[in-house]
């Protein structure tokens, strides 16, 4: 149990290397993209069309390809040829790299090896 507390301390007393503030500080990219298929041979892809950091202008540009890609007029819009369907329209989220890096747990998994290694036990009889 000592063991236990004694890692809780060492865990709780390192410092991380970014702050909360430095993550509220952090921009998503917000990225419109068209999904266009071959009308012959059916291959499709995604395209980025428009990409921003602001997520009400993404909301804006998706509104407006939405309503482009009811109308049937996307594609001429987007100045692709009549070889090419524009089919659908999606916001993809990009995550700034500090968010979706792994976590840098070196330094506490050694602390809890240390503290957790395997001691081998003291075998005495009763009386000594």
């Amino acid at each position: 149990m000592s063991r236990f507390i004694a890692l809780a301390f060492l865990l709780c007393g390192t410092t991380s290397i970014v702050s909360a503030q430095d993550f509220a500080q952090l921009e998503n990219t917000y990225h419109v993209e068209v999904r266009v298929e071959h009308w012959r041979i059916g291959s499709a892809y995604w395209s980025t069309e428009f990409s921003t950091t602001d997520y009400d202008s993404a909301l804006l540009m998706f509104d407006l390809f939405e309503l482009a890609l009811e109308e049937n007029a996307l594609r001429e819009m987007l100045g692709f040829s009549w070889q090419w369907l524009v089919t659908d329209v999606r916001i993809r989220t990009e995550y700034p790299p500090e968010l979706t890096a792994p976590l840098q747990r070196a330094q506490t998994l050694r602390l809890q090896r240390q503290a957790t290694a395997y001691q081998t036990p003291i075998h005495q009889y009763p009386g000594q």
